[in-house]
């Protein structure tokens, strides 16, 4: 099941950011002005990386929604009387 849909933006913003910073930080402390950058820069794909693999609040479906399902291999159907 695939809910598409985007996470509450200041949320994902704050996790991107702060790991950005946290990483820049680290990598000055570790190698210069050279590692803040790469720290900052793996920081951020770190970030986003959570962001995206983050869980998203549940969603309602009210009775009588539109669903679409695509079925990408061969399916068979029971149905039982």
């Amino acid at each position: 099941v695939f809910r598409d849909g985007t996470p509450p933006a200041k949320e994902s913003t704050a996790k991107i950011g702060g790991a950005a910073v946290g990483g820049a930080i680290l990598g000055a402390i570790l190698g210069g002005g050279k590692g803040a950058t790469i720290g900052g820069a793996v920081g951020a794909a770190g970030g986003t990386a959570a962001v995206m693999a983050g869980d998203r609040n549940a969603a309602t479906l009210p009775a009588g929604s539109t669903v679409t399902v695509r079925i990408l291999s061969p399916v068979t159907v029971t149905v039982e009387q």
